[in-house]
């Protein structure tokens, strides 16, 4: 199955360095990469709350502690100042961070990549000493952490009698093979559904696996939410949409009980494009740790195409914490029109929107385009692919395009490494998906330069309507690593689709059985014309000095589709033909 993923920048909550890795077998290498967690931590809130539990293994291994050995192979957790037994492998997560962390004087450690093979699985635990929350009514579990992931399933449960687990979270969940969280990762957890209120509660932290990575843990903490708080997290509707909204169109936003009381009532209201406050008084349950989704009653008026913002507050009594009341967002309304200038672009930065973004994963490794902050061409960040085997979309959101005009792209590109050069080609659709391209814009290319280089290609279609730009990356006989930014679309000053349609190469027929005939009223000195086939291989190449019904013999080429480029004084076109047998 293929697998279409739509990019909600929004989400990248923390991120960190990327670097494209290896098989297990060979040198590994780590991908840190972006990571949203359960509930990241406000470290604020943390600070202002005096825990009723901390252990930040200054001493060791605690009394009362147990490190277990389940499968008996001699790997198990350790205490550790100094981070992993090979040091140096993975450069700046080889130990805890002593940034925002107790790492220096020590923390515990699971060292799965120390036995530099496999022992035939692992699993072992470790266990707190029972601690006392029965005067507790909510309980928090926080930790700082650092996972590398490969293919192991690292876990933390809690009991109320040390025999019978609740799962509540799994370190790894949402982390590619390969990838490392950021340094270090903070951990919230509300775990009062088991631990509230009880005489006896025990924390378990389980690393299953076969010569994996390593897990590391510091700063284990539990607390109670005191007093009222709710934080408004998002506004969950409306969003960015390619097609118009309407007049009535339903506000909705998320509100978790922050808190360590109930939310019985409380006033919410929004602010649509900068007009009147609309205000409404809600009377509902949201009890301490729980979510709530309310859409108000009250519609607004968002057909107008184009930019939108909406800002929503709550109002609680005896709330203790404001800062987190308010909550903005913004979003666009139908396809974005291309102006002359400065036209549209992307640096693929936390600022730019991304939201219209979508990602198609056909060879369904889970492994697609994403955000990097290494190796930009300008600014913090850019879009990447970084997998062992690559056959990936990168779609940018909607854009009207109309048939009297012509348009530019311009962007850079480079290779990740010398050992990743990546196939790379850019498409037009009519949806995010490579079902729906009309037209090839830059035919496949193998690109290994390791020093950002611009593209650029022109954009004709025939029919006006809505389009999407589709960045192709397929891995070679290699891996696959390659970096895109700073995508810029303008459009050309207005003409008769007559002059146009003047000067434009006509490959005709379309699909055709073999036999192909090139036209151009294009004023040029000569013509150089290539055929490549999927697998980017040139099949034709002849210059003429003319274009006037030439005949391409291409019946000895498999069905299929293949580009036609054509070079001239004007500049490049290119144009997609189905062979048929």
């Amino acid at each position: 199955m293929k697998n279409y993923t739509r990019i909600a920048l929004l989400s990248l909550l923390l991120c960190s360095f990327s670097v494209f890795a290896t098989s297990k077998n060979g040198g590994r290498h780590l991908n840190p990469t972006t990571r949203a967690v359960q509930k990241a931590a406000n470290q604020n809130q943390i600070q202002a709350i005096t825990p009723f539990f901390f252990e930040d293994f200054a001493s060791g291994l605690p009394s009362g502690w147990q490190a277990i050995d389940n499968a008996g192979n001699g790997v198990n957790w350790t205490y550790t100042t100094t981070g992993i037994a090979n040091q140096g492998s993975y450069p700046g997560y080889d130990s805890l961070s002593t940034t925002n962390t107790s790492a220096s004087n020590g923390y515990m450690m699971y060292d799965s990549d120390s036995t530099n093979g496999g022992v035939g699985g692992e699993d072992a635990d470790l266990i707190t000493d029972a601690i006392d929350c029965s005067a507790h009514s909510n309980v928090h579990l926080f930790f700082n952490e650092l996972l590398a992931h490969y293919a192991e399933i690292p876990t933390v449960s809690v009991s109320t009698d040390g025999s019978t687990w609740t799962q509540v979270f799994d370190a790894a969940a949402g982390l590619n093979q390969n990838d490392v969280t950021p340094n270090p990762t903070a951990i919230d957890i509300d775990i009062s559904a088991i631990a509230a209120n009880q005489v006896t509660v025990y924390i378990k932290f389980n690393f299953t696996g076969d010569y994996d990575y390593f897990w590391m843990v510091d700063d284990i903490t539990l607390y109670e939410q005191e007093g009222t708080d709710a934080f408004l997290t998002s506004i969950t509707a409306p969003t960015n949409s390619c097609t118009l909204l309407s007049a009535t169109e339903v506000i909705e936003v998320s509100i978790y009980n922050n808190g360590g009381t109930d939310i019985t009532q409380f006033d919410i209201t929004y602010i649509a494009d900068g007009g009147a406050p609309s205000l409404e008084t809600v009377t509902t349950l949201i009890a301490p740790g729980a979510t709530f989704s309310y859409p108000f009653s009250a519609t607004a008026d968002f057909s107008l195409a184009g930019a939108h913002t909406i800002q929503a507050f709550i109002t609680v009594l005896g709330d203790t914490t404001q800062t987190n009341d308010t909550v903005n967002a913004s979003f666009f309304t139908g396809p974005h029109s291309i102006p002359t200038s400065p036209g549209y672009s992307n640096g693929f930065e936390l600022t730019d929107d991304m939201s219209g973004f979508a990602t198609e994963d056909l060879n369904n490794d889970s492994i697609t385009w994403d955000l990097s902050n290494v190796l930009p061409n300008t600014g913090t960040y850019c879009a990447r692919i970084s997998a062992a085997t690559a056959e990936d979309y990168l779609f940018t959101t909607c854009f009207e395009l109309v048939d009297t005009a012509e348009y530019t792209l311009s962007y850079f590109y480079r290779a990740t490494s010398t050992s990743t050069p990546t196939f790379f080609e850019i498409v037009l659709a009519t949806d995010q998906n490579s079902s729906s391209i009309t037209q090839i814009i830059s035919p496949i290319a193998l690109i290994s330069n390791l020093a950002y280089l611009p593209g650029a290609a022109q954009i004709d279609v025939a029919t006006t309507g809505t389009y999407y730009i589709g960045f192709h990356a397929v891995s070679g006989d290699s891996l696959a690593g390659l970096r895109l930014d700073d995508i810029n679309i303008t459009g050309a000053a207005g003409v008769g689709i007559n002059s146009i349609q003047a000067g434009k190469t006509v490959v005709y027929p379309n699909p055709s059985t073999g036999f192909i005939y090139l036209n151009s009223t294009v004023n040029s000195a000569s013509f150089n014309v290539e055929v490549i086939n999927a697998l980017g291989q040139v099949v034709f190449a002849k210059k003429y000095g003319q274009l006037s019904a030439e005949m391409i013999d291409l019946s000895n080429q498999s069905a299929g589709q293949y580009v036609v480029k054509v070079i001239n004084d004007k500049g490049v076109n290119t144009q997609v033909v189905n062979i048929t047998k």
